[in-house]
């Protein structure tokens, strides 16, 4: 029987190497009125080096993706595998342009989002190491949201403004009797 004091061992140190593992809880706030598309992007140091969870809106997925709505403020959760996190968050504005943010640290520190210079439409790493602040119709401030012909703040079909279409105008001939 000597497999039994094996197994026991094995079993502990599997669970002292989970106890280990951290989380740090950080946010993305969409100050906008369009939707902007977050999500895990594989790669980074090592696919097993900590992981990146999306709450709120999307049922807490594990390295997924999620689309952020207008002024609303997402959860994520970075985590550690044997005290680091390196992971890559990918931030795609309603122009369909995407920007890669690495996340890294060790230890029990929340992962900073590593970046060159300035960002333009949304801001990393504010108000806090790990956080992301969208301020901005696109990641280009120069570029203007779309104005469509009925007053609407972009293309129905794409869900990124929750401004409610205008009434159509009533009939110009609305109570005349018809001459036919």
């Amino acid at each position: 029987m000597s497999w039994i004091p094996k197994i026991a061992v094995a079993l502990l140190a599997l669970g002292s190497a989970t106890a280990a593992d951290a989380a740090c809880e950080r946010h993305i706030y969409n100050n906008t009125d369009y939707r902007w598309f977050i999500e895990y992007v594989p790669g980074g140091v090592s696919s097993s080096t900590g992981g990146l969870y999306f709450g709120d809106f999307c049922g807490n997925v594990r390295n997924g993706s999620c689309w952020l709505p207008p002024h609303s403020v997402m959860t994520i959760t970075y985590t550690t595998t044997a005290g680091m996190t390196a992971v890559n968050l990918g931030v795609k504005d309603p122009t369909n342009y995407e920007k890669i943010f690495y996340a890294y640290s060790t230890g029990s520190t929340c992962p900073k989002l590593q970046h060159d210079g300035s960002t333009g439409g949304a801001s990393v790493n504010d108000p806090a190491d790990g956080d992301v602040t969208i301020s901005s119709y696109a990641w280009d401030t120069s570029i203007m949201p779309p104005v469509m012909p009925n007053g609407g703040g972009g293309p129905p079909d794409t869900g990124m403004h929750t401004k409610p279409m205008p009434a159509p105008p009533p009939p110009t001939d609305m109570g005349k009797a018809r001459a036919d």
